[in-house]
């Protein structure tokens, strides 16, 4: 009698312990890579221009900086960021557009201006792009490599389509079962050049408000949180410009 009801007990306890097992996921439609590209280019075409706050956090080497921001961008190459202090005051200020990069540092008493090339303004905001290759990545649009010998896998509840380049490139694109964007790298020779990825997208026009670009090679991941956003509004051309106040001296950039 003892040992039944020990091995009861057992039976008891180990059922009880079991982990349920994950429903299986449901297989994703084959999709032909000329139509999940299609859906890239319809998607990449909804958005001009967005305003709204953002929080960013840098990572460079292993240092992290963290800020909050309010953001104006605008096709082509328009960007705007006013870096706020703790305080909510204005400590940096960074415009860009036609070629053009101004920026201000009202507390050192500083104004900048140069051209708007990836090293400028990677030396004001970490980012080594330039304006209109961020522009696009912020507005939800990546550049799309050749497609004439592009594939698709289908990875449980995701589709990976994969585009060679010239010279040993790979640009790789995961899109979830609604066809959203949701990772995009680039390759060379096996090595990963740089990545984006977009999180927490807004139900009502799949905006997403969360972007994540990694430069593995610079040791530069950029996170960025963007909330109070309005998009497709009409932004005046003189936003991205901005005009040394009187008695400040202007610094060129290199």
């Amino acid at each position: 009698m003892g040992c039944y009801l020990v091995g009861w007990l057992l039976v008891f306890v180990l059922g009880g312990c079991a982990v349920p097992a994950k429903p299986p996921v449901e297989p994703l439609p084959a999709v032909s890579a000329q139509e999940l590209l299609h859906g890239l280019e319809l998607r990449a075409g909804r958005f001009e221009a967005l305003q709204g706050l953002g929080r960013i956090r840098v990572t460079v080497a292993g240092r992290t900086q963290s800020a909050r921001q309010v953001l104006l961008v605008t096709r082509p190459d328009r960007l705007r960021a006013e870096v706020l202090g703790p305080l909510g005051q204005t400590v940096l200020t960074v415009a860009a557009g036609e070629g053009i990069l101004t920026a201000f540092l009202p507390g050192e008493k500083r104004f900048l201006t140069g051209a708007a090339t990836p090293d400028n303004l990677q030396r004001l905001i970490r980012v080594p792009l330039a304006p209109a290759e961020l522009v696009r990545l912020m507005l939800h649009d990546v550049p799309l490599a050749d497609a004439s010998a592009a594939r698709v896998e289908v990875r449980e509840d995701r589709y990976l389509l994969v585009l060679p380049t010239a010279g040993g490139g790979l640009q790789s694109l995961l899109l979830d079962g609604r066809k959203r964007l949701r990772t995009a790298q680039f390759e060379r020779n096996g090595v990963l050049l740089w990545r984006v990825g977009y999180d927490d997208f807004r139900p009502e026009d799949d905006l997403p408000l969360s972007m994540r670009l990694e430069w593995p090679s610079a040791e530069t991941d950029v996170q960025l949180q963007l909330s109070e956003v309005k998009i497709n509004t009409t932004l005046p051309a003189e936003r991205f410009r901005l005009t040394p106040p009187a008695g400040v001296n202007v610094e060129p950039l290199p």
